[in-house]
């Protein structure tokens, strides 16, 4: 019993001391762990400076595309304090998938990115502050952006003043 014990706190006081040294020596950051952030992103306040901060500039001009599918997303949710959006993209080579909510206080919703053989389809909740288009940008490996949009209607704002 008193040597299980033993083994058992020697295991913890070694384990403890590995992960201070990989800690210490900088190899364990948390950046590297987090997923990459898009602080400017998330913060803006209007859509055409949260694609600015996401696509640097691109435009979305004529890249309405029927390859970006709402799946399961009403058009008009009971509760908008809790609107579900499903994305899901046929686009070749989808990179990333980023989605928007055009009239809400912060329009960027999510941005998801995917393995070149991961099955680019996504599904997130939003509040809604009012009727509103939700907008589903994706990016393909070649840089190309494709995108489309949704006008889901609300009748009472989801987002306490």
């Amino acid at each position: 019993m008193i040597d299980q014990n033993r083994r058992t706190v020697l295991k913890a006081a070694l384990a403890g001391g590995v992960l201070a040294g990989v800690a210490g020596s900088g190899l364990l950051m948390p950046s590297r762990l987090l997923a990459a952030s898009s602080g400017d992103a998330f913060m803006a306040t209007t859509l055409s400076d949260a694609l600015n901060a996401v696509y640097a500039g691109a435009s979305l001009d004529n890249t309405e595309t029927d390859a970006i599918s709402f799946e399961d997303t009403k058009e008009k949710p009971a509760n908008a304090r809790s609107v579900q959006i499903s994305v899901s993209s046929k686009v070749p080579n989808t990179k990333s998938i980023s989605i928007f909510i055009e009239k809400n206080p912060r329009p960027l919703l999510a941005r998801f990115q995917f393995e070149s053989n991961a099955i680019p389809t996504v599904q997130t909740r939003a509040k809604m502050k009012e009727t509103s288009r939700a907008i589903a940008v994706i990016e393909d490996t070649s840089g190309k952006l494709h995108s489309r949009a949704m006008t889901i209607t609300v009748t009472e704002s989801g987002c306490a003043a």
